[in-house]
């Protein structure tokens, strides 16, 4: 899952000031086996959201394994940008007297442990730079992440800005490039932002009243807790307190989540509407019958009529699909180690 935030965040969750999401990457790739290309492709990490032009994740994803031909290396070229540098400059920088910015691809493969960061100069806001992965160093997924950071030390700068060298004051969305099949990660489906809610509501799911096709659902999580954005924003695959606690909270709220959407996308249409279905929920519907193993005509049958039973079983099944039970052990064995160990 990726974050974002649909108004400015009020709360600040950085020790200095920091631009998120802002670093626009186009990306342009070629897939190659020795000296023959099998495939290029161009994708960016952003695209403009339906309400109020605001910035949202734009899922960059290129999946070499759909090639279906063995491959050597591929090639990735980025073009990096900040569309309103005086802006930003403005926003992480306390003076601009002094004051040095360049761009930090950082790249990451977790599968292999490899990890690698590329640094350019800031210039007008705008930077290329090329990346060359051969097969033998990656598996899984490769991750690219864009930032920029403070190129030299900043003296003199009150409380609340950047001034240490390479520290990060602007962020861009993630790229991903999949080397082989990923594993199902509920929740890809939807973009998830902090915003304001009100009270002690953990989230809210908001989904488009028009299904078009490059809409998707948005789920909002409470920024009130900055303790919760910390651990939610953890991308780390390591077994520990931190990413226990993550990975329970996302099957509890991806339980809910997908009863919501599945019951939207079953009153959206009735048996005689089957060829007209709108694509997200078409899509929903086909996602949903794959992963737990009933058919599209039982998910809409359940909801349009209200079939108590039935959807009581929906709901067992996607506890089991989404280890809700697995995944809430593990996090109270962690924490009953840590007390028994303290005895």
């Amino acid at each position: 899952m990726k974050w974002v935030k649909e108004a400015t965040e009020s709360r600040a969750i950085w020790p200095y000031r920091v631009k998120e999401k802002v670093i626009r990457v186009e990306a342009s790739g070629q897939l190659m086996a020795g000296t023959e290309t099998l495939e290029v492709l161009s994708f960016r990490n952003w695209k403009v959201g339906s309400s109020l032009g605001i910035i949202l994740d734009g899922n960059a994803q290129w999946n070499l394994y759909q090639c279906g031909i063995d491959w050597t290396h591929v090639k990735v070229d980025l073009i990096l940008s900040i569309e309103k540098v005086d802006e930003f400059k403005n926003a992480v920088l306390q003076s601009k007297d002094g004051a040095e910015l360049m761009f930090v691809i950082q790249i990451l493969c977790p599968a292999t442990r490899y990890r690698n960061a590329l640094t350019t100069a800031f210039g007008d806001g705008c930077a290329e730079a090329s990346l060359t992965f051969e097969r033998g160093m990656v598996a899984g997924e490769i991750e690219i992440i864009p930032f920029v950071v403070l190129a030299n030390d900043i003296v003199g700068a009150p409380t609340g800005w950047a001034i240490k060298k390479a520290s990060k004051v602007g962020t861009g969305f993630p790229v991903y490039i999949n080397a082989d099949e990923p594993a199902n990660r509920p929740g890809g489906g939807i973009d998830v932002m902090w915003g304001e809610l009100n009270g002690e509501a953990l989230y809210k799911l908001d989904i488009p009243e028009y299904a078009d096709a490059d809409e998707k659902p948005v789920l909002y999580l409470n920024n009130r807790y900055t303790v919760l954005k910390a651990v939610v924003d953890d991308i780390s695959r390591a077994n520990n307190d931190r990413t226990r606690i993550r990975d329970a909270l996302f099957a509890f709220i991806a339980l809910d989540v997908w009863m919501q959407l599945a019951k939207s996308a079953a009153m959206s249409a009735t048996s005689d509407e089957a060829d007209t279905e709108m694509p997200l929920y078409s899509s929903i519907l086909n996602t949903l019958s794959r992963r737990i193993g009933y058919s599209k005509d039982d998910l809409k049958e359940a909801f349009l009529r209200n079939d108590i039973g039935l959807i009581g079983e929906i709901h067992l099944a996607l506890q089991n699909f989404l280890s809700l039970a697995k995944r809430h052990a593990e996090l109270v064995s962690g924490i009953e180690d840590k007390n028994h160990g303290g005895d």
